[in-house]
């Protein structure tokens, strides 16, 4: 194995396509390019493929590579990764890299290579180098080599029309409202409890703009808050605590999701004097606008007012010691 491929070994990650939320499409391409001798021999598929990513930023374009790989490993390829930077930074690189595939490929024991080029915006001022990289993907295909390419750029207008001419464009959009309720409604499951009038749709709606992304950073918030919530109200007593959680009384509710989505917003849905949590009654008040924190730097606050509008909520259906909270 060459200097290339043994330097820039990828990361092969432990989920694979299914564990994945959202891009149905592109997850269902993905899984017929895995190779299976029997059906890809009655639909002539091909052996090597070359894809290229684009969309926004955190829309999950190389965790969709980085599943795609986790699958081809599972059958014998290697994955091997290399950032345009390394490329950009290194005259022949590229040279390089593809000679050490196609010589990988001459071996006796050759199962395939995943080969994942991220950020290559770096080198579409490069002429001369995106015209080698589209002979060389020329090549793997017409010499039917088992090799699949996952070029990733955030800018379509980034890519040079070399390489667009030799690769599939898959664009990976913000998901819809029907895809964030889907999404929202798998990642919650049965674990979260939701609020009485708390509906997965208007979840979806109040969650516009999000990218996937976006969408497990804020399953991972909510677990966080939900957390802390029954950490307070059981004031550290285990077994309160276990019977709060049997009986179902640690629930998220709309105005916790609400306060949550906004703090969470991309910048470019951020609208200016969004409303802050009330946070007077149990620690100091926090300038937002002087003090622009994430939400997590936030926690402590924003679950007082949480604290305060649900108490007697709570109270209602758990006899619970909740005034020295």
């Amino acid at each position: 194995m060459g200097k290339w491929l043994e330097s820039y070994k990828g990361f092969v990650p432990s989920y694979g396509l299914d564990a994945l939320y959202g891009c149905e499409y592109w997850k269902t391409l993905f899984q017929g390019c895995i190779p299976q001798e029997h059906l890809d021999a009655r639909f002539r598929v091909p052996r090597s493929h070359a894809f290229l990513l684009y969309g926004p930023a955190g829309n999950g374009k190389s965790t969709l590579a980085h599943a795609f790989a986790k699958e081809l490993s599972d059958v014998g390829y290697s994955f091997i990764h290399v950032p345009g930077m390394v490329l950009a930074e290194t005259p022949g690189g590229i040279e390089e890299l593809f000679e050490e595939i196609l010589s990988e490929a001459d071996t006796q024991d050759a199962r395939g290579v995943c080969l994942l080029l991220e950020w290559l915006e770096v080198l579409a001022g490069q002429e001369e180098a995106m015209w080698v990289l589209n002979q060389y993907i020329c090549t793997l295909k017409e010499r039917e080599i088992p090799c699949i390419i996952l070029v990733i750029v955030e800018e379509f207008s980034d890519v040079h029309p070399f390489l667009e001419k030799v690769m599939i464009p898959c664009q990976i959009r913000l998901p819809d409202k029907r895809e964030r309720k889907t999404c929202i409604e798998q990642m919650f499951g049965d674990e979260i409890l939701l609020a009485p009038g708390l509906k997965y749709k208007d979840m979806a709606e109040m969650t516009e703009g999000f990218s996937y992304g976006r969408l497990c950073d804020l399953l991972r918030v909510v677990r966080i808050f939900l957390k802390q919530k029954a950490r307070r109200f059981s004031g550290g007593d285990g077994k309160r605590l276990e019977e709060m959680l049997r009986q179902g009384y640690v629930i998220l509710t709309e105005e916790m999701f609400a306060d949550i989505v906004n703090q969470l917003k991309p910048r470019s849905a951020v609208v200016e004097n969004v409303p802050v949590p009330d946070v007077s009654a149990m620690v100091s008040a926090v300038s937002v606008a002087q003090n622009p924190q994430p939400v997590m730097d936030n926690m402590a606050d924003v679950m007082t007012g949480f604290m305060k509008e649900e108490k007697d909520f709570i109270s209602s259906m758990m006899d619970l010691d909740l005034n020295d909270l």
